[in-house]
Formats: structure tokens, C-alpha cells, sequence
């Protein structure tokens, strides 16, 4: 610190410097220097309650309010994992839905094949009885 401390007789009351922060947010270091320059000191208390003034004014309600946002989206994403749980219960549905029809499906092609080859055999027999038919009308 230098020796050029310029000391007033009074110092600077917790009302003027109360006064200050209502005038302006905050003390900035510039304030802070001008509030030196006139009254000549700060005591802790001054600084203690500029920065209990300045954390309520400024810092604490932007936190909450970005706490606030937070919950907000918090409760948003809560809601579109909701849906997209919905969403995959619903596509697990279809999907069962889907291997129980292609199942069904390989059961009929195969059903379809054994009437193919029914009508085949039953054809091939038809063909027989008229051979034999012709046999014995001969």
C-alpha cells in the first residue's frame, strides 16, 4: 500500500455506502477506489456488507433463476423420456405383433406347399384311376 492514504475526518457510514449500492448494482473496484478516495477507508463490515449487497442483488437471483430453468427442464425432459418409453413400449408391441404374422406366414407357405403337393398327388391319382378305367373298358 502506499504511503498517500488520504484520511478524512469521518469515515464512510454503512448508509453512504448503502446509499452507493443503491445508486449503482454493485461496487466495482472503480467504486470501491472512489469510496477510498473520499472517506478514506473501508472497514470489513463496509466490504462484507457491499458483497452480501451485491451476492442478493445479482448473483443469487440469476442462480435462481437458472436453478428455476433448470427444474424447468429437468420436468420437460422428464416428460419426453416419458414419451419416448411410451414410444418403445408401443414398437415393442408391433415388433411382437410383426414375428408372430411372419411366423404365421412361414406356416401357411408351408400349408400351401403340402396342398401343392396334395393336388399334385391327387392329380397323379385321378391319372391312375383313368389308366385303370381304361384297362378294364378294354
Amino acid at each position: 500500500m502506499s504511503d498517500k492514504k488520504i484520511k478524512k475526518e469521518s469515515p464512510l457510514t454503512l448508509q453512504e455506502l448503502k446509499q452507493v449500492l443503491k445508486e449503482s448494482n454493485y461496487l466495482t473496484v472503480k467504486d470501491l477506489r472512489e469510496v477510498l478516495k473520499t472517506s478514506g477507508y473501508v472497514t470489513t463490515n463496509d466490504l462484507n456488507q457491499s458483497l452480501i449487497k451485491f451476492y442478493t442483488t445479482l448473483v443469487e437471483p440469476r442462480f435462481i433463476k437458472i436453478e428455476q430453468k433448470l427444474e424447468e427442464h429437468d420436468r420437460r425432459f422428464d416428460q419426453i423420456d416419458q414419451r419416448f418409453d411410451d414410444l418403445y413400449k408401443k414398437f415393442e408391441t408391433l415388433f411382437q405383433e410383426y414375428v408372430v404374422i411372419k411366423e404365421q406366414l412361414k406356416r401357411m407357405d408351408y400349408a400351401v406347399d403340402e396342398v401343392k403337393t396334395l393336388k399334385m398327388k391327387v392329380a397323379d391319382l385321378y391319372q391312375r384311376v383313368e389308366e385303370l378305367e381304361k384297362r378294364v373298358s378294354h
